[in-house]
């Protein structure tokens, strides 16, 4: 049996932080490849990496 793509799907987590805490059980929300901010907020530019 052949995997494509579509049958590759990925779930958000409970606690969807950058913490030691981060992670845990599956929830049902699933990840939509290409949304912006889909797993975490939007950071502010004083934190963005100059080029």
């Amino acid at each position: 049996m052949t995997i494509n793509h579509d049958d590759v799907k990925l779930f958000e987590s409970q606690r969807l932080t950058d913490e030691e805490d981060g992670g845990d059980r599956v929830t049902g929300s699933e990840v939509i490849d290409g949304n912006v901010n889909n797993l975490f907020q939007d950071i502010s530019p004083a934190f963005h990496h100059p080029d």
